[in-house]
């Protein structure tokens, strides 16, 4: 029996997410982890996409509206950066008038967990552990909802500073589709291996580990 590990770690490498699971009658399966370019990296880069355009809906963990501080503070600021009339629900994490499928020139954090060739894009393979991510710092505020905006202004009296606490709108967990998607790929090794896999859904549900640390990403 052979086994895969898949994790998620933040900056000091601590674990923030694992998914286990077994291969049996299966050899060498590292074809499996392949690169960036792989099905697995893309499988990871795709269920990020379909998160940022369900507002976290696609993973089970639904991202919660703009907070009355962040509509007086922030959005205001965000509706002036991007030209735009009106900001909705659509525009949470997402720095592009129109927020669609296709990242705008001004987002960071989206295309580096969207695409697989963004430069802060994390994708590293060693041994049995894939790890993935993003090398964005301010990912983890979002994650964890930790951390604030700063809003300033000038008064007469100097400088006033109002701090909009960062909600929390997950951003590591797996989701059903990459998980399936993950499954597949598993079968077309053991099926060019001549074996099988050998953990059936409800095994998959059970042996599958999504653990939450309170950390970030990579």
């Amino acid at each position: 029996m052979s086994s895969f590990k898949i994790t998620m770690t933040d900056e000091t490498g601590k674990a923030v997410a694992t998914l286990e699971a077994c291969l049996r009658g299966a050899g060498d399966w590292s074809p499996f982890w392949a690169g960036k370019d792989g099905p697995i990296a893309e499988a990871w880069a795709a269920s990020r996409r379909a998160m940022f355009l369900s507002q976290g809906r696609s993973t089970g963990t639904p991202w919660p509206d703009y907070t009355k501080q962040e509509r007086k503070y922030y959005v205001p600021v965000k509706k002036w950066v991007l030209g735009a009339t009106k900001v909705t629900k659509q525009h949470l994490l997402r720095w592009d008038k129109n927020a669609g499928a296709e990242p705008g020139g001004q987002e960071r954090l989206f295309p580096s967990m969207a695409l697989t060739t963004h430069k802060e894009f994390i994708y590293r393979v060693s041994g049995n552990v894939a790890t993935m991510g993003t090398s964005v710092p301010y990912a983890r505020n979002h994650n964890l909802g930790q951390g604030a905006y700063n809003r300033k202004w000038k008064t007469k009296k100097g400088v006033k500073v109002i701090q909009v606490p960062t909600p929390k709108r997950p951003l590591l967990a797996f989701g059903r589709p990459f998980m399936l998607a993950v499954r597949n790929e598993l079968q077309k090794i053991a099926i060019k291996q001549g074996g099988k896999v050998g953990v059936t859904s409800q095994e998959l549900r059970e042996r599958g580990k999504l653990a939450r640390a309170v950390r970030g990403l990579s």
